[in-house]
């Protein structure tokens, strides 16, 4: 009975002739494109590469061959025995090659041999399509990272731009706020005008101090003032005056009642024209850090910038919710990439806001935390919400997944893996761990060695 032809026997039979061995060095070239090679090789130790040149002289890798695997399959078993492709060593290697010429095989031989060649050439073709798909996988992740940073780039030109527009604009609005508060005071100069600029000034600088519920509960002491319109009573109640004070201003001139409220409201409307100016000031910086300062290393930034940068953006659905906010006052500065921990923070806390308010969560309340120790920046953000269900918590940090049960959406997502890309470029960690009751993101940034 003949013996099995097996990979052990090939490798025994047809490549254990010692004088049949070639050593190539890293570089060394096997055989080249459109060469005559009339031997099946088979490599022993060490890397190999294929290269095709097409007519424009670009050059594709479209094989790879490592230990125990063969070269030069299609040139060996083809009729003009021409190579279609450069082979070149890509580390030190060793191969066997087998010569004898095809028309000197037996029938006998071709028979023995036929299970190995169909093997070999079906193992070559898979060989060929694995590494097509793993190049196209990877021309495709290339193209995908380009794309990227083309998108960052315009972001960041048009964040620049935007930033140049909005700037000016909010700078005009903010010296005329000034100017308009420094008119107003001039105007206020008559010694009879004086209660009005306390009130006027009252309005500048604490604007609408009284809740609404608050002025519902002062209106009671103003409906008992005789001669008081509603509309007066309601005005009083907002801007939290003694209810004696009125009475005597209304004995004296029932006009100034209604002087006291336009100055105290336009002083009040003053204060909120600042407030804005400067938060939108603000909303213009940190997104004009989003997009242009995302690639831009430092050796100097603070974590609790950042925090206060992405809440400024998060602003409207920060209001929707009860925030507590606890930042280590005694911070060290450290070094990354400020725009992308902005981006960190943003994709966290919007996860938490999101999952609270989705699931209607009674009293929202959402805790952002920082502290250091000797080694690391410490982040925590914390949510009250509904908590992340253990069958998915494993795959959170997945591309591309997302998770809706029962229309609930826990806002995880692409910004989860984002976030676990940016902190491992900073040498962090991220952790998470949640409940039914509340879920918590831990990041842990290095401090600066000294």
């Amino acid at each position: 009975m003949k013996e099995k032809v097996s990979f052990d026997w090939i490798k025994k039979n047809l490549f254990s002739d010692e004088k049949k061995v070639r050593q190539l060095k890293k570089g060394d070239m096997l055989f080249d494109q459109d060469q005559k090679n009339d031997r099946l090789y088979l490599v022993n130790d060490g890397k190999f590469n294929g290269y095709f040149t097409d007519q424009t002289l670009i050059t594709y890798p479209i094989f790879e061959a490592a230990k125990n695997k063969f070269i030069g399959v299609y040139s060996y078993f083809s009729e003009d025995n021409k190579s279609y492709c450069r082979v070149v060593a890509t580390e030190d290697a060793s191969v066997s090659y087998y010569d004898k010429p095809l028309k000197d095989h037996s029938d006998e031989e071709w028979i023995r041999l036929a299970p190995f060649i169909i093997s070999l050439v079906v193992n070559e073709l898979y060989s060929r399509q694995h590494f097509a798909r793993m190049m196209a996988t990877e021309k495709y992740q290339d193209v995908q990272k380009l794309l990227k940073a083309e998108k960052m780039a315009t972001l960041g030109q048009m964040a620049a731009g935007l930033a140049h527009e909005l700037n000016n604009s909010i700078g005009v609005l903010d010296k005329g706020t000034d100017h308009l508060r420094e008119f107003f005071i001039h105007q206020f100069q008559k010694k009879e005008d004086d209660e009005f600029r306390d009130f006027f000034m009252t309005g500048c600088e604490e604007g609408q101090k009284i809740s609404s519920e608050d002025a519902r509960k002062r209106r009671a002491a103003f409906e008992k003032i005789k001669g008081l319109s509603k509309q007066q009573i309601k005005r009083m109640s907002r801007i939290g005056i003694d209810p004696n004070l009125v009475q005597k201003y209304l004995r004296r001139d029932p006009d100034t009642i209604d002087r006291i409220y336009e100055s105290w409201e336009s002083g009040c409307n003053l204060h909120d024209m600042r407030i804005a100016a400067r938060h939108a000031t603000q909303v213009v910086r940190s997104v004009k850090q989003l997009g242009v300062s995302e690639h831009s290393w430092s050796d100097h930034i603070s974590v609790n910038d950042s925090i206060e940068e992405a809440l400024v953006i998060l602003k409207n659905l920060t209001k929707k919710v009860k925030l507590r906010l606890e930042l280590d006052d005694n911070q060290p500065p450290t070094s990354g990439y400020y725009g992308q921990l902005i981006q960190v923070w943003i994709n966290i806390i919007k996860n938490g806001l999101e999952s609270m308010l989705s699931s209607k969560t009674s009293s929202p309340l959402l805790v952002v935390r920082s502290s250091h120790n000797k080694d690391h920046i410490v982040v925590e953000v914390t949510d009250h919400g509904p908590g992340i269900p253990k069958k998915i918590m494993e795959r959170i940090f997945e591309p591309s997944f997302t998770t809706k049960i029962g229309g609930l959406s826990f806002g995880l997502g692409l910004g989860l893996s984002i976030v676990q890309r940016i902190i491992t470029e900073h040498d962090g960690l991220i952790e998470v761990s949640s409940s039914s009751e509340k879920t918590t993101f831990l990041v842990k940034i290095p401090l600066i060695k000294p």
